[in-house]
């Protein structure tokens, strides 16, 4: 079945759970999955508001974040 030209079922069948160990630290539950590399990661290594784990931020993105922040 397609909505707006996206394979829901193809989707549905892509997700998984979210179980286990955090994939960065190995001592918190994971909770999160990243949007990037797909790790299952806890609270304290995913950036929420960007969907992705602490290993896939770049410089970059630290760095705008960051200038946000002081404003």
């Amino acid at each position: 079945m397609k909505e707006h030209g996206i394979d829901i079922e193809k989707i549905k069948k892509e997700e998984e759970e979210v179980k286990g160990k955090c994939m960065i630290c190995f001592s918190r539950d994971a909770e999160y999955k990243c949007i990037n590399c797909g790790k299952f990661v806890c609270l304290s290594c995913f950036w929420k508001m960007l969907g992705i784990c602490k290993n896939c931020i770049t410089e970059e993105m630290m760095k705008r974040w960051k200038e946000k922040q002081m404003l």
